[in-house]
């Protein structure tokens, strides 16, 4: 080999040294409601290999139904994907808009779910931290919490690992921020309040991390459930939601449930209505094709069948209910009772 290629090799050598080593301290901060932070140390990754190891695991263990695809790379591209896939296969996918901070020395990346959701992580070293608690406890504005994260974040310095902060803060948040509002995040959080996990390796990492971010992707949706006026609900077909897309699809199944709000209808009746009128619209034009008595006893003689199939018997739907379905459509005296 020529002494000048082994010479490129040693400078190539030396700058993917040089631009790994430059992302060893990694912060994390999720910024949402309501406030609190948790804390964890963990054995970065201090080689090319040990973070191929950490990208690969976040990457693949991910829990069903909960990240289609979130991969984290700790180098300087830094590429950050976070998809949530919902159950309903219809349901869109939230994607994230991405932002990154041009400062090349704190790196940032902030994307945002919805409005009043955003996550954001920032390379730094704790120094900048630091000087601002000293700041804040110039002026009194410390707390024993805080000055408990201090000695956490030096602890973890001494033992040469890394701190992971995760912090939810704030109500709403501003599309565009720096780093200094996010110094100021951490901090209103470090008064009011904070929780310490700490992990020994690095494989516990990803686990933590698709479990802080399915709880942040998923925020609005328990708040949602929280506003209901009651928590459960009864299970069974008459009280299943049925998806109807803008093409009609899912009328054929929303149809029986219809025909079930009616007192006295139950699921077999309604199946056996669907079967012989498949739409709405089939059983209004049989009802303009008969005559006005005709029209009350059209579903009379309709047979449904209950019990198991070996010892299922028949029997008819009967004038009260075909009449009670024809008034549910046609009766024009709002005060007539079923």
């Amino acid at each position: 080999m020529y002494p000048g290629g082994f010479l490129l090799i040693l400078l190539c050598l030396a700058v993917f040294m040089t631009v790994f080593g430059c992302f060893s301290s990694l912060r994390l901060t999720f910024l949402e409601s309501p406030f609190f932070a948790i804390y964890s140390s963990a054995l970065m990754a201090d080689s090319d290999s040990n973070r191929q190891n950490l990208r690969s695991e976040i990457r693949d263990e991910k829990p069903e139904r909960v990240l289609s695809r979130m991969t984290i790379c700790f180098d300087s591209s830094l590429q950050v994907e976070f998809n949530r896939v919902s159950d309903a296969p219809n349901d869109a996918k939230r994607h994230c808009d991405i932002v990154m901070d041009s400062n090349p020395i704190r790196r940032s990346v902030v994307f945002r779910i919805e409005e009043k959701t955003a996550m954001t992580l920032v390379l730094e070293s704790s120094s900048n931290l630091e000087v601002h608690l000293e700041q804040w406890k110039s002026q009194g504005r410390l707390t024993d919490r805080a000055s408990a994260f201090h000695y956490f974040d030096r602890t973890f310095e001494q033992h040469g690992e890394v701190t992971f902060v995760f912090l939810l803060n704030a109500k709403t948040i501003p599309k565009r921020y720096g780093m200094k509002d996010v110094e100021n995040f951490l901090l209103e959080a470090l008064l009011r309040n904070f929780k310490c996990w700490r992990y020994s390796s690095s494989s516990e990492l990803p686990a933590m991390i698709r479990s802080t971010a399915w709880a942040l992707a998923t925020q609005s949706d328990v708040e949602r459930k929280r506003k209901c006026g009651f928590d459960w609900h009864a299970e069974n077909f008459k009280a299943n939601v049925v998806h109807v897309n803008e093409n009609g699809l899912g009328l054929k199944n929303l149809w029986p449930v219809i025909l079930m709000q009616v007192p006295g209808c139950t699921y077999e009746i309604a199946k056996t209505v669907a079967d012989e009128y498949p739409s709405m619209r089939l059983l209004f034009q049989a009802y303009d094709n008969c005559e006005e008595t005709q029209r009350r006893m059209l579903l009379a003689n309709l047979v449904f069948r209950t019990g198991p199939e070996s010892q299922a018997r028949g029997r008819r739907v009967g004038p009260v209910l075909s009449e009670r379905i024809y008034n549910v459509f046609n009766e024009k005296d709002p005060d007539v009772l079923l």
